[in-house]
């Protein structure tokens, strides 16, 4: 079983169930959420290289890019 800290520094898909692909490097995590930057995105919103902020309550999913 993974622990969240096997993901950090690892590259991620943020919603993996969303229309638009969405990837992203786990910087940081804590007890308000998840800071990541955006490696790659079809999604207008998300561009490469933003540093996004994602808190608990909006109960994001990722998961590790094989």
């Amino acid at each position: 079983m993974k622990q969240l800290s096997d993901f950090l520094g690892k590259e991620v898909q943020l919603y993996p169930r969303d229309t638009y692909e969405k990837y992203a490097i786990l910087l940081e995590y804590n007890e308000h959420g998840y800071m990541f930057k955006i490696t790659k995105s079809k999604e207008v919103t998300y561009k490469e290289g933003d540093i996004i902020f994602i808190n608990h309550a909006t109960n994001v999913i990722f998961k590790l890019k094989k």
